[in-house]
């Protein structure tokens, strides 16, 4: 099976549970909008993710919980799902998809970070919890200051990920 990946956007009638949002033979992790400075740090922290699992050096067992570790800028699961998984109440999420067998190789590092169409899987996966595909805004200036400034590890991980943003591009502030 070849790599599929990507994120897209959605709108929910109420907030979603992570195990409720599920696709056979893909992994699917829901961020909030307010965690994302901009999309193509979705596709950076999957990267990254990938490579430390392959590496042997993931900090999570699930790969889709790596990338929101890396996604927000957090080495603490618990923070990570605190900064960047969706609170009751919000209805709006990118949704970062990715088949299995997927590899850092896999990840185009060269293309721009635009949405993509989610296969009929992740599509199913959202619709059952009411999710229908929306155009949402990332966070920008408020979501970096919401991630910055914890300490001088995740301040340069948060570095490298704005300039990684700037290579490709993108507008990060």
């Amino acid at each position: 099976m070849r790599c599929i990946y990507g994120y897209t956007t959605a709108l929910f009638p109420k907030t979603p549970r992570p195990e409720e949002v599920r696709a056979t033979g893909y992994h699917i992790q829901l961020i909030s909008p307010s965690a994302v400075v901009h999309p193509c740090q979705l596709l950076w922290g999957l990267y990254h993710a990938l490579r430390e699992s392959e590496r042997g050096r993931a900090r999570a067992r699930r790969v889709e919980v790596e990338a929101l570790l890396w996604i927000t800028g957090s080495w603490q699961i618990s923070e990570a799902f605190e900064r960047g998984g969706l609170k009751e109440g919000e209805r709006e999420a990118f949704v970062l998809f990715f088949s299995e067998g997927c590899t850092c190789r896999d990840i185009d590092t060269a293309s721009p970070c635009r949405p993509a169409d989610p296969p009929a899987e992740v599509l199913s996966a959202l619709r059952r919890v009411g999710g229908e595909r929306k155009d949402i805004t990332p966070g920008g200036r408020e979501a970096f200051r919401r991630l910055s400034g914890r300490d001088a590890e995740e301040e340069k991980l948060l570095e490298e990920v704005l300039r990684w943003i700037t290579l490709k591009g993108g507008r990060a502030l």
